[in-house]
């Protein structure tokens, strides 16, 4: 069941505003190996946990090294972005989910193999072997 972030935080940390370092990647949304262009959001708390953690600094300098996409992906960003449908996301990840369900079924069919969990945002997962 999703639960809003401030929920989960206010529920677990007594805080109503939490501090979010939030990322994501063309390459895994759209399954796209190879994409390199991604963003990073922060929304720090009014303590500016992140902040005084050094995390700005952090990212600041991750950047600085050379992660830079080709000009032709950072040209089409946008119109991917805003004219991908919903419905893509949708059925992707219910393909995903699926796809999950089947690794697991036939790796537990195996003898001497069993998959623990479903993966959960992962593309792997990780059998024990007997």
């Amino acid at each position: 069941q999703f639960q809003w972030l401030a929920e989960i935080a206010l529920n677990s940390l007594g805080r109503e505003r939490p501090p979010v370092l939030s990322c994501s990647a063309l390459s895994k949304r759209f399954l796209v190996p190879g994409w390199r262009l991604g963003w990073l959001a922060l929304f720090d708390d009014a303590a500016e946990s992140l902040k005084r953690g050094g995390i700005h600094d952090g990212m600041k300098a991750l950047v600085q090294i050379g992660m830079t996409p080709n000009s032709l992906l950072q040209a089409a960003a946008p119109s991917i972005l805003e004219n991908t449908p919903q419905s893509y996301h949708s059925e992707l990840l219910e393909t995903i989910r699926k796809g999950a369900r089947y690794c697991v079924e036939r790796c537990n069919a195996c003898k001497g193999l069993q998959c623990l969990s479903e993966p959960k945002g992962a593309m792997y997962f990780m059998p024990r072997i007997d």
